[in-house]
């Protein structure tokens, strides 16, 4: 097999076009539907085939949500009251300027997907339009969707058909590309044969999702690898709110998906390998389990802000004490729920046929059989600070969806992810179009790249190296202990690979040898910026710092230095 070409070679084929979109999920097509209506030629990059892989297309759960705060289920709900909320749950950490955009625009984005042909699920005993409350949220405004995102990315693929827009798919971005001066004027990939395809662009839009493959199990497909996040720091962009880390339970096997929120009203038993409540122990002084379960149901993800956090904790507990299987999974049964036990219009009225359905599509009956859980990563409320237009203060360079930070803080409400990808997809789409009709289209080089070495480290062996250090040190309980320790082994693993070099004898590999480098920075990023945070706020918890600090209820950021990615609290109306 032959070893992956040197980025400093002359490039197989070079491509001209105004505005290239790293990235075909929900906000990836979306920015480029928008900038080719605006008049650009588009080309779009995506690691895998387009309406089949990343977060939005793969899906992570049965329903999916759309928030839309039109008045629909409760009359006071309106844009106002959703700015409200979301500020609420950021804690000090969102961009107000973002939260507003994401509020005022979320109707008409809503509006957009209805054209597209995607629709939102009926209420099964009503027949009107399933509207329910969010994770964090005070008020019902959250459309579903059923197949989570799958109907988005199809919506508008099919959109993107009729125009002259380009697909690149099996591409990963091996680099940014950049001018003498520093400008970025495009991005260098490396296509499934191993051949480099030179892009030249007047913008370049960063949708590639989060970093969910720092952790061992993750909702995230595995193409997740935190490259907007890598890439956007070795071309001088801010990271902020990496810090706040989405984790919560996961089902396993066939059934691998989210454990959605309105489940813990069923009254879940979770258990060890000894049949032992995994909650011995832990549920605090004048609470019952049905207490923690009740302020679950009000979220999916880890969170600091009511009792249930005790359910994350105690189960990472048991990880750590090996009272789980030897994959650290725990038992969860639901073989009691009786759908006669149910009121009538309550959430889990509505919501138990079609979940149990789809267990049942995977062959799992729940009404039957236990099934295995454990803990997940799952999204990050951070990424590149962007404008509300999705410019990075890079010139040239945008991010969209969890590539990007601002919209959310410590918490991020439900049903806000999918939303986001529209409104800043559609932004950031038009706003690139606009910058690439003034901007040079001159080629450029990247700045650097992996050492391929035979004798080199393996790649899935660093992968594994990765994960099992996020899961030990950063998953749900931290303190300054963890941090140093995870701080010092993604170090060592970064020099290893600048050392030796990566052994990458398969094209797979070699592909993921590109995206391992910004998946280092990306944990890197993370762990400077959660032990930078010495309190526990959001999804954020610190053992050693239990409580919340009102002096700290503001943004992280993230720069990129010559010793790797630094943190310090800041605003977003600084620059770099």
């Amino acid at each position: 097999m032959q070893m992956p070409p040197d980025l400093t070679v002359e490039p197989n084929q070079r491509l001209t076009c105004d505005v290239v979109v790293v990235g075909g999920g929900g906000a990836g097509l979306r920015a480029a539907l928008a900038a080719s209506h605006a008049g650009a030629d588009v080309i779009v990059v995506n690691k895998g085939k387009v309406t089949s892989s990343g977060a939005t297309a793969v899906g992570i759960a049965s329903h999916a949500g759309f928030a839309v705060p039109d008045g629909a289920a409760d009359p006071t709900d309106n844009p106002d009251t959703f700015f409200d909320e979301v500020m609420d749950a950021g804690a000090g950490c969102a961009d107000p300027n973002l939260v507003r955009t994401l509020a005022e625009d979320a109707v008409s984005a809503a509006e957009k997907l209805e054209a597209l042909g995607v629709e939102f699920m009926s209420d099964p005993e009503t027949g009107k339009t399933l509207v329910n409350q969010g994770d964090y949220a005070n008020r019902a405004r959250n459309r579903k969707i059923f197949g989570h995102g799958k109907s988005i990315t199809v919506g508008l693929k099919r959109e993107l058909d009729v125009t002259d827009t380009r697909f690149l798919e099996h591409m990963t971005v091996a680099d940014l590309t950049y001018d003498d001066n520093g400008r970025i004027c495009g991005v260098l990939c490396l296509s499934h044969n191993n051949e480099l395809i030179d892009i030249t662009a007047g913008a370049v839009v960063l949708a590639t999702g989060g970093a969910g493959q720092l952790f061992g199990k993750s909702l995230m497909p595995t193409d997740i690898m935190g490259d907007g996040y890598g890439l956007g720091l070795k071309a001088g962009a801010r990271l902020a709110n990496m810090e706040f880390v989405q984790c919560g339970f996961g089902l396993v096997g066939s059934i691998r998906g989210m454990v959605m929120p309105w489940t813990w009203w069923l009254d879940l038993k979770l258990t060890d390998r000894e049949g032992r409540s995994i909650l011995d122990g832990y549920v605090p002084a004048g609470k019952t389990e049905a207490d923690l379960f009740r302020d679950k149901a009000r979220h999916y993800p880890f969170s600091t802000i009511d009792s249930s956090m005790w359910i994350e904790i105690a189960a990472k507990k048991a990880l750590d004490e090996g009272r789980l299987t030897e994959d650290g999974l725990m038992d969860m049964d639901m073989t009691h729920v009786k759908h006669s036990d149910f009121e009538p219009g309550t959430i889990v009225s509505q919501m138990w046929p079609s979940t149990k359905d789809w267990f049942a599509e995977r062959r799992v009956d729940v009404t039957q059989e236990r099934v295995q859980v454990g803990l997940f990563g799952h999204a990050i409320n951070g990424g590149i600070v962007i404008s509300p237009d999705g410019e990075t203060e890079i010139d040239g360079l945008f991010a969209v969806g969890e590539a990007a930070a601002g919209p959310y803080g410590a918490d991020r409400l439900g049903g806000h992810m999918l939303l986001t990808t529209q409104v800043f997809g559609e932004r950031a789409g038009r706003r690139a179009a606009e910058i690439a009709r003034v901007r040079s289209r001159k080629p450029g080089r990247p700045r650097a790249g992996p050492k391929f070495n035979e004798a080199g480290a393996s790649v899935d062996e660093v992968h594994a190296r990765i994960k099992a250090t996020m899961d030990r040190d950063v998953l749900i309980v931290r303190s300054e202990a963890t941090l140093e320790r995870a701080s010092r082994e993604m170090q060592n693993i970064r020099d290893e690979v600048s050392e030796r070099g990566l052994a990458a004898n398969t094209i797979k590999h070699q592909h993921k040898a590109f995206s391992i480098e910004n998946l280092i920075l990306s944990g890197q990023a993370l762990v400077a910026a959660a032990a930078q945070r010495r309190e526990t706020r959001g999804t954020h918890y610190r053992e050693d710092f239990p409580h919340q600090d009102p002096n700290s209820a503001r943004p992280i950021f993230v720069t990129n230095a010559e010793t790797g990615p630094f943190a310090a609290f800041g605003s977003y109306k600084d620059k770099n």
